[in-house]
C-alpha cells in the first residue's frame, strides 16, 4: 500500500514536512539501520530472538510484510511494518527505536499514516496486533481511537485492535 505510492525513481516514498519524517522503503543496504531498532525493541514484540545481519539479509527477500524506515534529520528513528489483509484492511505497526520513544514520534507517525490511508486510499479498516503486557502501546492505541476485536483478542497473548473508516479527531492529511 505504502510501496505503491513510491515514484519509480525516488527513495522516499512519503514525505511529511510539517512533522518532519520521510518513509523509506527497507531495502538490504538499509538493513543495519532496522537491525539496530528491531533488536533494541524486541521485548516488545512477537517474536522476541535478536536477529544478525546475516539471517536478516535471508529473510528480506522473503519477507511477506513490507517494511518503511521513519527518518528525521537526526536519521532512522524506527519502523513501520504493513500487511495487506484483506482488499479493504491493512495490518500495521511502528515501532520506535528507545532513544526516540516518549517524544511523540509514535502518535504523530500513527495519526499521519491513519489520515493518509483514510482519506487517499479505498481502506475501510486499519488493524494491528500488540501484545497484552505492552501497557504504553494500549494507551497509545486507545488515545487514537483504536478498538479491541474480542472475537480475535481471545486466541492468544495477544491483543487484535482496529480502526474504522469512520475515524475522526478532527485532523486533516497533510500531503507530501
Amino acid at each position: 500500500m505504502l510501496s505503491n505510492l513510491l515514484p519509480d525513481n525516488a527513495n522516499s516514498v512519503l514525505y511529511y514536512p510539517n512533522l518532519g519524517y520521510s518513509l523509506t522503503p527497507l531495502t538490504e543496504r538499509r538493513l543495519p539501520d532496522f537491525l539496530r531498532i528491531r533488536n533494541s525493541v524486541r521485548e516488545h514484540l512477537h517474536d522476541k530472538r535478536e536477529f544478525s545481519l546475516e539471517e536478516a539479509r535471508e529473510w528480506l527477500p522473503t519477507a511477506t510484510t513490507s517494511y518503511h524506515l521513519v527518518e528525521t534529520a537526526n536519521g532512522v528513528i524506527g519502523y513501520i511494518r504493513e500487511k495487506r489483509l484483506s482488499h479493504d484492511e491493512l495490518q500495521l505497526g511502528v515501532d520506535i527505536a528507545p532513544e526516540f520513544q516518549g517524544m511523540g514520534h509514535g502518535k504523530k507517525i500513527w495519526q499521519s499514516l491513519i489520515c493518509y490511508l483514510f482519506s487517499e486510499t479505498k481502506l475501510q479498516r486499519i488493524s494491528l496486533r500488540v501484545l497484552e503486557s505492552n501497557l504504553r502501546a494500549h494507551q497509545l492505541y486507545a488515545s487514537l481511537g483504536f478498538q479491541e476485536s474480542l472475537e480475535l483478542s481471545n486466541l492468544g497473548a495477544d491483543k487484535y485492535l482496529y480502526i474504522e473508516r469512520d475515524w475522526n479527531l478532527g485532523l486533516t492529511y497533510d500531503q507530501p
